[in-house]
């Protein structure tokens, strides 16, 4: 006798109902695929009408294993740094006349300027002369040039800080410099182990574009002392080494002038000032002689303090400042002006607010029975 099959067993018909209103029906897997019209009518044939209005309805899904996550999607590459623009201009400054090349790349709220030198040491020389030249060099650079000016992208209103820094190289230079043993005069191309290190800073503001501002009988625009080439306001370009190597500057004509090379070599509508501070004193604090006058800026980036400067009734003088204390150029600076006191402590006389975009401000006021006119300004 032949085993019986499961399927051939005789049900009676109240247990064929009720196994029909219990049963979950077959396993169809993508039941909610499968609604086409001839895969709903072989579905009906083998499964019967209702498991079918069951599947249709969505009261019938079955999968197989959990569902998967959607697949994460591919990070986004973060964006090559641009490459820097090389910048290249001849200066004439008759009968003398040089390449000034250097390269820049803008960064978020910096211009950032970058001279490669090349040091071509003379056989008396030795590698520790060489490593002294390199750390006093870039300490004088960064001193002179370094957070001096701002470049303003004057289609957008968006100031950027110029930073200045120098690169010692092998090759690729922007500028190749013999180096001497011993002392000697300096120029562009040819430095002495023994020279001074503002005299370097000197040299590399010709690399920048910047032209002698001293009196020089061999140059047209600088043969007397009334030529128009001519400045004597202790500019690091100028005869600084007489005036006072520690008074030296850059110059907001300095900001200017590689302002309009660097907008000659990117294509942008550039301009180049200096953040200053202009304090006129009126009448002093203190009853007899100067008042010893200093600025001291606060902003998101940091703090300056300037140097002291005497000034007495009717006086005045212009503070440069850092670009340091303002930080990406987006929220205010304090700019507070003291007359130093000693032992005592020092004086406030005026202090006063300077906010984006940072146009010429004025104190309204002065405290200590001082009477001090001040001006802060991009100039």
């Amino acid at each position: 006798m032949s085993p019986r099959i499961h399927s051939e067993r005789p049900e009676s018909t109240a247990e064929s109902r009720s196994r029909e209103s219990t049963d979950p029906g077959p396993h169809v897997e993508g039941a909610l695929e499968a609604t086409d019209p001839a895969t709903l009518l072989a579905l009906q044939r083998s499964a019967g009408n209702r498991a079918v209005q069951r599947l249709v309805n969505g009261r019938k899904l079955q999968r197989q294993g959990p569902v998967a996550p959607p697949a994460p999607a591919p990070p986004v590459p973060a964006p090559a740094p641009a490459a820097p623009t090389q910048v290249s201009n001849r200066i004439s400054d008759s009968p003398y006349g040089w390449w000034a090349r250097y390269e820049v790349t803008f960064v978020g709220a910096e211009c950032r300027l970058n001279v490669k030198v090349r040091l071509v040491p003379d056989a008396g020389v030795s590698a520790a002369d060489v490593a002294r030249i390199q750390t006093q060099t870039t300490e004088a650079v960064t001193r002179m040039w370094d957070r001096r000016f701002i470049i303003t992208d004057t289609s957008t209103n968006r100031h950027h800080a110029l930073r200045v820094s120098i690169t010692y190289v092998t090759s690729g230079e922007h500028l190749a410099v013999n180096l001497h043993a011993g002392s000697g005069g300096a120029d562009l191309n040819d430095w002495y182990v023994n020279g001074a290190a503002n005299s370097r800073a000197h040299e590399i503001g010709h690399q920048l574009g910047l032209k002698d501002e001293y009196i020089d009988a061999r140059a047209p625009s600088r043969a007397t002392a009334t030529s128009p080439g001519v400045f004597t306001d202790h500019s690091i370009m100028g005869a600084h080494y007489s005036e006072g190597p520690a008074l030296a500057e850059g110059k907001p004509r300095h900001a200017q002038t590689i302002g309009g090379h660097i907008a000659g070599a990117t294509g942008r509508t550039l301009t180049g000032t200096r953040p200053t501070v202009r304090v006129k004193v009126k009448s002093t604090e203190d009853w007899t002689g100067a008042d010893e006058v200093y600025v001291k800026a606060t902003g998101p980036g940091g703090v300056f303090k300037s140097a002291v400067k005497s000034l007495n009734d009717g006086q005045s003088h212009d503070f440069a400042v850092s670009t340091v204390p303002f930080g990406d150029f987006s929220r205010a600076v304090t700019v507070d002006v003291y007359d130093e006191d000693w032992p005592d402590r020092d004086d406030l006389i005026v202090r006063m607010t300077w906010s984006p975009p940072y146009g010429d401000t004025r104190n309204t006021r002065s405290y200590d029975e001082a009477d001090y006119e001040v001006t802060a300004k991009l100039e």
